[in-house]
């Protein structure tokens, strides 16, 4: 097996298991607490690795506004949200709807910045809502369950907020690497 195949391997089975662990830890752990945790955890591996590698340093002011919105509306209103909708909603379903973020990019884009998607981009969106009716089929969620219907509306709502974040990431010209502001954004979702 090479390598990118490992790689792909092992991304779905820490995103996979995720979001168990998640909500797991909701048992337990507040989930404004649990979210400042998992950011400072973050926030402590980054800088070690930007500091042995030499790249712990400021953001461009150009990458600033990068800094604030994948920040607050990628990477806080998704922990935000996630931790709030989880006590209340199976964590299979929940990673379903907080992963439909590819699915608002589309309208986003032509909407917001009036890009006309390609053909290629309408039928993977088709297939993609397609795809999520089949995994989710609404007519079998008891909607009326204590926290259903707010649960899915807040996970939809971290996806599109970190749909908006993606845009502007797609539209934005950089100063510096992502790699080279992602400590930053953490710390502003923090």
């Amino acid at each position: 097996m090479n390598r990118a195949w490992l790689l792909l391997v092992g991304l779905v089975v820490v995103w996979g298991s995720h979001w168990v662990v998640v909500k797991v830890g909701l048992e337990t752990i507040p989930p404004f607490t649990y979210g400042v945790l998992r950011l400072a955890s973050g926030i402590v591996t980054l800088a070690v690795l930007m500091v042995a590698t030499g790249r712990l340093k400021r953001p461009a002011r150009a990458d600033l506004p990068i800094v604030l919105s994948y920040g607050l509306l990628a990477v806080a209103a998704m922990i935000i949200t996630m931790n709030l909708a989880l006590p209340h909603i199976p964590a299979g379903r929940s990673s379903i709807l907080a992963y439909t973020t590819p699915l608002w990019i589309v309208p986003i884009m032509a909407v917001g910045a009036r890009v006309l998607p390609l053909r290629a981009e309408v039928v993977g969106l088709v297939l993609g809502l397609a795809g999520l009716v089949q995994l989710l089929n609404p007519a079998a969620i008891d909607w009326g369950a204590d926290g259903a219907l707010l649960g899915s509306l807040l996970l939809v709502l971290g996806a599109g907020s970190g749909a908006l974040a993606m845009v502007h990431v797609r539209l934005h010209r950089w100063s510096g690497t992502p790699f080279d502001v992602q400590i930053w954004q953490l710390l502003v979702a923090l």
